[in-house]
């Protein structure tokens, strides 16, 4: 049986069997999980381009897991197996500390004192600015050995919704933001630089993408581009599925102004 450890992550690929225009919008598909005590959690399969699917999810009860999937595609219908969570020496995510709603600690229990930084395109490219894949690396090994331990940055934001990777081939987060053609690609390079803070000790807060500004001359890659809440809401839980695994916060949005319908609706998609 595979051995996962507590708070690591299972990381599992799948093949959708059906044809479809668009695998994002067309599919959908969740994974059960039963812990060691009997009790069940879920969460969404992501598309990862291709005919590829990925469920991502961190363990956090020793013992034997089992995980089903249920999904309007056959192929992805039904697949099933499980895992052994053995210890590890991983203190996991960030979380409310118990009894002191103010305070924050470790899933294990042990305190985290955030000392933080923000980086507003931690995903994006922008080689005449020096942003690039190798720039990011370089900003995550900085920042960790002066003992930062987390960063918080959009996943897209109205400057750039495009990066490039170690290959150095821009790729933008969504193709078309009305017809919902996302570019998994972007995100496989997000995932890299969300890992790489990981592994250093860095907490990744996620923005996953601007609001709708009203000052702004254009909503270009925020909430308001999408077509409706329903739109927004794929979007979110896309990105949930594809990172709550990882040592993340959640920030629903930056500047907010609370007149702006499209906004209270993206607000309002992300259960905030």
């Amino acid at each position: 049986m595979e051995a996962v450890t507590r708070y690591g992550i299972f990381d599992q690929s799948f093949t959708h069997s059906g044809s479809y225009s668009n695998p994002y919008t067309d599919v959908t598909a969740t994974a059960t999980f039963i812990q060691p005590d009997g009790s069940s959690r879920s969460i969404p399969l992501f598309w990862d381009g291709g005919n590829t699917w990925k469920v991502r999810f961190s363990p956090d009860a020793l013992g034997e897991w089992s995980w089903s999937v249920s999904s309007s595609d056959s192929g992805l219908n039904r697949a099933a197996g499980s895992f052994n969570c053995v210890a590890s020496s991983s203190h996991g995510g960030i979380m409310p500390m118990a009894g002191y709603p103010y305070h924050m600690q470790y899933q294990d229990g042990s305190p985290y004192w955030l000392f933080g930084d923000t980086q507003w395109e931690a995903f994006a490219d922008d080689p005449a600015q020096n942003l690039t894949h190798n720039s990011m690396v370089r900003y995550f090994d900085v920042r960790s050995a002066q003992e930062f331990n987390y960063v918080h940055s959009q996943l897209f934001g109205q400057v750039r919704a495009w990066n490039g990777g170690s290959a150095g081939k821009l790729n933008p987060a969504f193709y078309n933001y009305k017809t919902e053609t996302i570019n998994p690609a972007y995100f496989q390079e997000s995932d890299f630089r969300v890992k790489y803070a990981n592994d250093r000790g860095i907490t990744i807060g996620i923005i996953p993408t601007e609001s709708h500004s009203p000052v702004a001359e254009n909503f270009l890659n925020s909430w308001g581009e999408f077509s409706n809440e329903a739109a927004r809401l794929r979007y979110a839980r896309y990105v949930v599925a594809r990172y709550s695994a990882y040592n993340v916060t959640f920030i629903v949005t930056t500047e907010w102004n609370g007149g702006v319908p499209d906004t209270r609706e993206a607000m309002h998609a992300v259960g905030a």
